[in-house]
């Protein structure tokens, strides 16, 4: 059985202990004692952790684990402050007196915390001896597969044939009448989501209905936010402000006279009143538009239906099987392994034909070969017990006891996602790395990486599903079903909080709290009195008191380490910002009122993540801002502001660095040179941005590099990049662009991606493109005055998608056969030209050129 979350908890401060320069503060050398018993009573406790956390149905041991659990979370916040004070140490060692001075106060405040800490874990760790814990090992190591799944493609559905065929002569059915609702009904995890989507998606369906939306409710019904989501997606506006009389206004513009389709997916208990209220704005469509509703409510589906409920079932055995083998086994491989194949049936057996249920055991199989561990797996208790509806399913459950210890942590603290919405995966990954989840081996390995590969394998294990991905193939957004978000909630305990409407309480013990939807200030009053809150995501909050409310919570908030504020329209950022000091990760997107960042923001010395992405009205940056030396991510957009090169460019740690719409940059200067670490630089819609630094060739680490819109950028043609570890480049909207930059041969063994959109004097593309030898991703988009490709573009042997739209020139020379350029690309796998396939490509497994992409998977390019 792999670990337990307190395993990767005590691993995590081991590992900081091995490493911790505690000579770079002047601790006594009593307290340097402390620190080493401490460590020696953790290793000893960390020997029996195992043991302990499989024996948690006994309520003492469980109350044990409890009470180390914040003995260990303690020791964290005590090691936050001590490498807080490090860093402060360094940054201000010329002004020796004061840092001496301070000292003084400092060392006999974490002498006595250490003192205490390392008293009550000596005490928990006597307990242990009434316990007679084992020693046991556990795995925990993540590397990375060989292959992972993303999503399942409608070509991989197993046993919906009959199923979508049914649902799809229902909608094409009953064509007289002015509005058909029919309701799927299931319980969880039988795919009612992924039925609806096959049908939503059918190729009968094509140019029946005027108009497809597809809605997730995940919720009980409301009129009015089921409309403003329907006049969302219609639009791409969200119009949460409008009272209901406008936005009825707003649907019958829409919807007038037009045969549409709308599915509800997911509504968990329908009010009649609502539902009538609802169903009488919809009726001003054409005859023959239809409702389509997934419920695993009986009640529900029986109230809003006007045909019968269309009851989905569980799989039968051969396709629970077929869908378990795709899973579990690579293609052809389960000939091999019969021993195998007659455990997994009986597996199989215990899933009740419910496919989330068969996919999470089969993901869980898929890289283990050893008989003994899927005995182990046949064998455990866990699957024996009687599914109930609304319980969580033991398979799922099974599945996340044998995730490795740090993958666990991760898991819980996707309770605080809003259940049902999409996520991004590098916004999360950023959420693991501020609660020191993400922990590396070796200085080479960078968090985000390890992030990565993280969340991969939680995808890999069918936690995740993919919902979008980008132009090189890379996961962007994820979304969970409702049932592993049940799992997730489950196992994080009282540790997380969700808030949601109609939430009474919040407990004193809570460390982790999002609130999603709109709330008013009454509802984050309550967190006044919880004392060690690491966690707080309180985007859009109703009410102009917040900044007061602010005041008074953050003082009481010192351990917060993320602090998510976006859109909650807030006017300034509290001074007293700057006392909490462990915070890592801090998003103001969206708070277009935000004038200035208070200096006090410098004092956070561990801060990783800065998000201004809609603070328009920022003019410039504190003076101290180059103190934000652990910074790793930072987002900047404001027309108003200057970009302070030598600040940013002391910001030595940074990762990823995103410029948009910054109207006063004109150049980025040589203060920026020093940003050696810098993987990611977008720059997006900068009107007047005419260069970028001569110096970009000292961003040796830079792998992804996109300029957009920045329509005066003329200095290409002379520009060498010398950007060894590129390994994409987008250029987008540069109409002074006649060439591509010189250098770009210079690293063959490096770039795989290349986009080229919206360059309308683009006149050639150079020989050299065929000496990319690693390029597996071209994109030329809307370059109406390339006359061709280069002849040396049969060179590139890597390249696996090629894709050219509204470039007439390109297009007539790449026709299939008769193009004159036909024989430059004949060898491309996938190739595109003004939307439309030209080889090996079926329509729906690179779904950006499909229609309704935003059901099953998109793929975003620009």
């Amino acid at each position: 059985m792999a670990e337990g979350i307190l395993c990767s908890i005590a691993e995590a401060i081991l590992r900081k202990l091995s490493f911790f320069a505690v000579n770079e503060i002047q601790l006594a050398t009593s307290f340097k004692k402390d620190l080493e018993k401490f460590n020696g009573t953790l290793s000893t406790i960390r020997a029996v952790l195992l043991d302990a956390e499989q024996r948690q149905v006994n309520h003492a041991v469980k109350d044990w684990l409890r009470k180390l659990k914040d003995i260990l979370h303690d020791a964290q916040d005590l090691f936050d402050d001590l490498s807080a004070e490090a860093l402060r140490q360094n940054l201000e060692a010329e002004w020796w007196l004061v840092t001496k001075v301070r000292n003084l106060f400092f060392c006999s405040e974490m002498g006595r915390r250490i003192v205490d800490i390392r008293e009550k874990l000596e005490a928990i760790s006597e307990e242990r001896r009434a316990f007679h814990f084992r020693e046991q090992v556990g795995y925990h190591l993540i590397t990375k597969r060989e292959e992972t799944y993303s999503f399942v493609r409608f070509t991989e559905v197993v046993g919906r044939e009959n199923d979508k065929n049914a649902i799809v002569e229902l909608l094409l059915g009953n064509t007289e009448e002015s509005l058909s609702v029919i309701p799927i009904v299931g319980m969880g995890g039988l795919g009612k989501t992924t039925l609806a989507q096959l049908a939503f998606n059918d190729d009968r369906l094509e140019g029946y209905f005027d108009l497809s939306v597809w809605v997730w409710v995940s919720d009980d019904i409301n009129a009015k936010k089921i409309v403003q989501k329907i006049i969302e997606v219609v639009t791409g506006i969200g119009y949460f402000n409008l009272n209901m009389e406008n936005l009825h206004r707003l649907l019958f513009e829409k919807l007038k006279g037009k045969r549409f389709l709308l599915v509800l997916d997911d509504v968990w208990n329908g009010n009649y009143v609502e539902w009538v209220g609802l169903k009488n704005l919809l009726t001003d469509g054409a005859k023959g538009s239809k409702i389509l509703v997934t419920t695993r409510n009986k009640n529900s589906a029986l109230i809003m239906r006007t045909v019968s409920l269309y009851h989905l079932a569980g799989l039968p055995d051969d396709d629970c099987w077929s869908l378990f083998e795709k899973w579990a086994f690579r293609e052809g491989e389960s000939a091999r392994y019969q021993n195998l194949v007659i455990i997994g049936l009986q597996l199989v057996g215990n899933c009740g034909g419910v496919p989330i249920a068969i996919r999470a055991l089969g993901s869980l199989l898929r890289w283990e070969r050893e008989e003994s561990y899927w005995l182990f797996l046949k064998n455990n208790e866990i699957l024996d017990i009687p599914q109930m509806e609304n319980d969580i399913l033991p398979v799922l459950r099974l599945s996340y006891d044998q995730l490795p210890s740090n993958l666990k942590e991760c898991f819980a603290y996707c309770s605080l996602l809003p259940k049902g919405q999409e996520f991004d995966k590098d916004t999360l990954i950023q959420l693991w790395m501020a609660q020191d989840f993400i922990q590396s081996s070796n200085s080479y390995q960078q968090l985000e990486d390890i992030g990565s590969l993280y969340f991969d394998e939680l995808v890999s294990r069918s936690f995740f599903d993919v919902v979008s991905q980008n132009y090189k193939a890379e996961i962007v957004k994820c979304r969970m079903h409702d049932l592993v978000h049940d799992l997730a909630k489950s196992v994080a305990g009282q540790e997380s909080l969700t808030v949601d409407f109609g939430t009474t309480s919040i407990f004193k013990s809570v460390r982790h709290v999002s609130f999603f939807g709109y709330h008013l200030i009454e509802d984050v009053k309550p967190l006044l009195k919880v004392s060690k809150l690491r966690t707080l995501l309180l985007p859009v909050i109703l009410g102009r008191s917040l900044e007061l409310l602010l005041n008074a919570l953050l003082p009481c908030s010192i351990f917060l380490r993320v602090l998510d504020l976006s859109y909650s329209d807030i006017k300034y950022l509290p001074n007293c910002i700057g006392d909490i000091k462990h915070l890592r990760y801090l998003n103001l997107n969206g708070n277009n009122g935000i004038k200035y960042l208070p200096n006090s923001i410098c004092k956070l010395y561990l801060l990783q993540t800065l998000k201004l992405l809609g603070c328009v009205q920022i003019s410039y940056f504190p003076t101290n801002f180059s103190n934000l030396i652990s910074l790793r991510h930072l987002v900047i957009n404001s027309p108003r502001m200057h970009i302070w090169e030598k600040r940013i460019g002391s910001l030595t740690s940074l990762q990823y660095l995103r410029i948009v719409h910054c109207d006063k940059l004109v150049s980025l200067s040589e203060g920026m040179q020093h940003l050696t670490s810098l993987r990611t630089l977008h720059i997006h819609n900068c009107g007047k941005l005419i260069s970028l630094p001569s110096s970009i060739g000292n961003f040796i680490a830079l792998h992804n590099l996109e300029i957009v819109n920045c329509p005066k950028i003329s200095f290409f043609e002379d520009w060498d990049l010398g950007l060894v570890s590129l390994r994409s480049l987008v250029i987008k909207g540069l109409p002074q662009l006649l060439t591509l930059p010189q250098g770009i041969e210079c690293y063959p063994s490096t770039l795989q991606s290349l986009l080229i959109i919206d360059c309308l004097n683009l006149m050639t593309l150079p020989e050299c493109l065929g000496n990319l030898a690693s390029l597996k991703r071209l994109y030329i988009s809307r370059c109406p005055y390339l006359p061709h490709l280069p002849d040396s573009f049969h060179h590139l042997t890597s390249l696996q998608v090629l894709q050219i739209d509204e470039c007439p020139l390109l297009s007539t020379r790449c026709k299939r056969e008769v193009g004159a350029d036909w024989s430059k690309i004949a060898h491309v796998q996938e190739i595109y030209v003004d939307k439309m396939k030209i080889l090996n490509i079926t329509r729906r497994s690179f779904l950006v050129f499909g229609r309704r992409i935003r059901v099953i998977c998109a793929v975003k390019l620009y």
